[in-house]
Order: C-alpha cells, then structure tokens, then sequence
C-alpha cells in the first residue's frame, strides 16, 4: 500500500487512476446497528436508517430466536425501504440456517453474509440452494484461485473482499476481476483499520464495475485515527471518490508521534 501512495504521489495522480480509472463518482457505505441486546441493536439501527443510511447490517450468532427477533425489530425500527443484512460469523450449520433464514425471510432480508464455517464451501453451496434471500461469502475468499472456487460453485451470491486479506490492493483487483466475471458484486471488507487502509480500499473499489453499494466501513469504532483528512465516515451512506494524489490521506504528525510512543513503551518483542 505505501508504494501505491509513492507512485500515486510521484505521477501526481490518485492511485485509483494507476489501477485503471475510477468507473465511480461516490462508494456507498451501510450503516452497522449494534447493542446488547435485539432492543438496543434494533434502537440504533432507527437511528441509522433516520440520519439517511439506506443499508443496515447487524451481526447474528446470538442463538436462533435471539437472531430472529432482532431481524424482527431491526425491520419494524427502519421501515420497509432500508434494506436489511445480517451476518451470523460462520455459527450457523446448514441445517439452522435453513430454518433461521426461513423464519427471517418474512422480515425482508436482503442476504446472510458467510453463515456457516467459512472452510466448507459445499456447506456455504448447500445454504444457496434452498435460500431465499442472498448469500454472502466471507472470510475464506482470500484468493483468486478461491473466489474462482466459490463462483464455480454456486455458493455465493456476492463475495466480501478487503485489501489486507488478498495481499494488498492488487490481490483485491484480481479478485474483483474474477467475481465481475462470473456475474458477482464485490463489497469492502471493514477490519480494525486506520484511515489509511480505508482510504486504500476505497482507491481500488472505485474501479471494480461490479462493487456493492452498502460497503463495510469500521472508522467509526476508532478512538482516534492516524490520518488528519480526510474524513472517513460516511455522510448519509457514501464518500466521494477521492481525488488526491497517492492513496488520498494526510497523516496527523501528532498521531503518528503518539503511536510511536505507545509502540517505544510496549517495549520489543519476546519469545516464549
């Protein structure tokens, strides 16, 4: 990612114009409802869809009529238009997914994203045949030799990819690259990043054709970023596509001395 935003700045372009030009004006973001419990998530996911996030995603894997009543109240808290995803973190068998997406079908629900162990694409295929709503894949899909897997075998609806776990912003073309092919959206992959990561992903999802508009986007859980601008949250559901050279950010000098500190004080390494 550093010798993207090297030779971005160095051409006085943004990488996405090194990486095959921007086929977009704006990236669209979905909106993460959280709580404690269906009341608290489906209280924040109103809020979300009130303050104009037309994509809600909440996390299942709470127990089966736990997850069923929180799709339940997510829908009647964000009304009929906001469309609804829940992603269950691999704790659903074929077998309970089938009867937790026939019991949330009614609630309008748009796709599960990765509801079984992510190893087992047979298992993830199994799910697709008998769903009705779509299918996410996630977490195994690190390669385009595995996205290839998954489109060949109809387990997936759409495939969620991020930079750091296909290498690097070329992995994740390559792997868009094969999912576009097989006719499959592509859609970012929030995970404990920075800013700069952020700004990465959205350099190279500005130019996958088939990109999703209710993309993942985890800034908003930082106490504090390491980038001064710009900013990252999403305002009513998407970003402009940036259009400074490099990957688009400038660091905050006060930031970066502030982890060096934590990192000095942290002390080097020791084997066990």
């Amino acid at each position: 990612m550093a010798l993207w935003d090297i030779m971005g700045k160095a051409a006085e372009r943004p990488v996405h114009a090194l990486l095959g030009g921007a086929v977009h004006d704006r990236i669209g973001y979905h909106g993460f409802a959280m709580g404690a419990d269906a009341a608290e998530i489906a209280a924040e996911a109103g809020r979300l869809a009130a303050n104009g996030l037309d994509v809600i995603y909440i996390k299942g894997g709470r127990g089966l009529e736990e997850d069923v009543e929180t799709v339940a109240r997510v829908r009647e808290a964000i009304g009929p238009r906001a469309r609804l995803r829940i992603d269950p973190n691999e704790s659903w068998s074929p077998l309970a997914a089938r009867q937790a997406i026939a019991r949330m079908a009614p609630h309008d629900l748009e796709f599960v994203e990765q509801p079984c162990n992510c190893e087992s694409i047979p298992a993830l295929a199994q799910i697709r045949a008998v769903s009705t709503v779509g299918i996410a894949a996630d977490q195994w899909v690190f390669t385009p030799f595995e996205a290839f897997e998954v489109c060949r075998s109809g387990a997936a609806d759409l495939i969620v990819i991020g930079p750091h776990e296909t290498g690097g912003l070329a992995g994740m073309a390559a792997l868009a690259r094969v999912a576009e092919a097989a006719g499959l959206n592509i859609c970012i992959r929030g995970l404990y990043e920075t800013g700069i990561t952020a700004c990465a992903a959205h350099q190279l999802a500005a130019t996958c054709p088939n990109l999703d508009d209710g993309n993942q986007n985890m800034i908003a859980f930082l106490e504090w970023d390491i980038i001064a601008r710009p900013d990252r949250r999403p305002k009513q559901g998407s970003l402009a596509v940036l259009t400074a050279p490099g990957l688009g950010f400038e660091l905050d000098p006060d930031a970066v001395a502030r982890v060096a500190e934590l990192h000095r004080r942290s002390g080097p390494a020791t084997a066990g």
